[in-house]
Order: C-alpha cells, then sequence, then structure tokens
C-alpha cells in the first residue's frame, strides 16, 4: 500500500526579517510537489510554514549549486538577493561550502558568487542592468536581477504603504508583469532608509536584497557618485550594504549585497501526494 504523504525536512531562514522556506532537493524529491497550489500553501502564514517564499537547493547541470525560487503565491520569481544570501548559508549548513570559501551557483538572472563572511553574515554578487531609467524627479526604475521602482522621499511613509504601493504596481505601466515599489530616503550620514512592497508577496516585506541593492544604485547614480562605493541602508528587518565600483561613465562593477541570514529551525513536514487530498 503506498503511503499518502512524503515528509520534508527544511530549514526555516531570514535574511533581515525576508524569510524562506529552504529545502534540500538535490535528489529532486519535491519536483512532483512543485506546483503552484502546493508552494502557496507551504508559504501562506497561518495555515502553512509560513514565509515570503520557498528555496530549493539543487544542482546544476555543470556542477554547480542552483538556486531555485518561488514567491509566496506559489509562482516561479525572478532573482532574489537576500534569499540567495540564505541560500548561501543553506549550503553552509549542509557542509557544501567552507567559511570564506566562494560558492558559484546559478539562480534565475544566471551566474552568482557567494560567501560566507561570518557565522551569520553573507555576501553575493548581484547583476545590475545597464539601463537605469530616471522616471521623474523623484521615480527611477532600474532591474537588479528584479524590477525596482524607486521613490525618493524626504521621509519614509508611516503606516501602510500598500495603498501607495499598488497604485504603482498596477498601474498601466507595470501591471502586466509587476514590479517592486520601495519608498527611500536619505539620513544626514548618507546611509539609507528603505521599505519595499514586494510583487508575488503583495504586501511589503521587512527587507527585499534586490530592491535594497536598486536604491544603493539608484542613489549613486543621483548624486553622480564613483569610486568605491558602500552604501548602508537600513530595512525594517535589519542593517545591510551594497558595496560596487562606479566609473565617471555611470558604469558599475563588482555589485555585492552584504547582510544577516539566519536559520531560524529545522523541521518535518507531511505533503499529501500527488492524488491524494490532507485530511
Amino acid at each position: 500500500m503506498s503511503r499518502a504523504t512524503t515528509s520534508f525536512d527544511f530549514v526555516k531562514y531570514h535574511g533581515a526579517g525576508n524569510d524562506f522556506i529552504c529545502i534540500d532537493d538535490r535528489d529532486l524529491a519535491f519536483k512532483p510537489f512543485e506546483t503552484q497550489a502546493q508552494i502557496a500553501k507551504l508559504c501562506r502564514r497561518h495555515l502553512g510554514v509560513g514565509a515570503d517564499g520557498l528555496i530549493l537547493l539543487r544542482n546544476s547541470s555543470d556542477g554547480q549549486l542552483h538556486m531555485v525560487y518561488y514567491n509566496s503565491d506559489g509562482a516561479p520569481s525572478s532573482f532574489c538577493g537576500n534569499g540567495s544570501r540564505c541560500f548561501i548559508h543553506f549550503a553552509h549548513r549542509l557542509g557544501l561550502l567552507k567559511m570564506n570559501a566562494p560558492l558559484e551557483f546559478s539562480a534565475a538572472d544566471g551566474h552568482h558568487v557567494g560567501r560566507m563572511k561570518t557565522s551569520d553574515l553573507v555576501e553575493v554578487s548581484m547583476h545590475v542592468s545597464a539601463d537605469l531609467k530616471r522616471l521623474s524627479e523623484t521615480d527611477d526604475f532600474v532591474d537588479t536581477g528584479s524590477p525596482h521602482f524607486i521613490r525618493w522621499t524626504e521621509v519614509l511613509p508611516k503606516g501602510e504603504i500598500t495603498i501607495l504601493a499598488r497604485a504603482v504596481r498596477y498601474s498601466e505601466a507595470f501591471a502586466k508583469t509587476g514590479v517592486n515599489v520601495n519608498f527611500v530616503a536619505v539620513q544626514a550620514n548618507g546611509s539609507l532608509d528603505i521599505r519595499t512592497y514586494e510583487r508575488g508577496v503583495e504586501d511589503e516585506t521587512l527587507a527585499c536584497g534586490t530592491g535594497i541593492t536598486a536604491a544603493a544604485v539608484s542613489f549613486a547614480e543621483r548624486r553622480e557618485m564613483h569610486g568605491e562605493l558602500d552604501i548602508p541602508v537600513q530595512a525594517l528587518g535589519g542593517d545591510l550594504r551594497v558595496k560596487f565600483t562606479r566609473n565617471v561613465a555611470g558604469e558599475l562593477a563588482n555589485v555585492t549585497l552584504i547582510g544577516p541570514a539566519k536559520a531560524v529551525f529545522q523541521a518535518t513536514i507531511e505533503i499529501p501526494n500527488p492524488g491524494q487530498s490532507a485530511n
């Protein structure tokens, strides 16, 4: 008699409050369960594990590791900066990566390199598109592996940002493919404060790595900064840094996101096998 369920071990992670379910799927055992409905159910708060997204650690065809990422709505997503840092920490936890050694891996937007700097501080290389767009006096658009709308404000909005963010996310310009919406303010010391609404989660998250990177790049562009840059960014869930080189022509190199990643707990979940229904 076949079993009605299959059990999966997972580790719940967060990167500056951006939380993820991480599963070691090098044996591809999760493949039959890789549906939008099932992933959304796992990520659903209160009734599931609860997370901003799900990460599968797999092998790629070239022998490197591959990160598969799904948003909490269960749909495949583009690159996730904080998720990738949790992926790197997870690889270290599994014994696949030594401290301070480089980890080359692939993701939805291509090749990346990560590193465990300390037991809870992780860096990852980021991709930034060359076509940063100035939309208005206050608004920019930049793709950092995921598309981001940046709105510069004197101070961050208070209270809920969902109404403000959804007016942009579902506007005619972005409704078809969606966009992440960031509100960013500059502190007196030159660091940035940020709040982000993420598509696919369809709500504010405590941090967004690609959004933080986009804000730092937009900041450097607007201030015409160049040289070796190190920009601190404060999200609701923690402090991160974005390091990169920008020359006088505005060309970027060596873009790196650095911030915390923490394993919160490890557990096992039973999932109904395809064709079975939960009791």
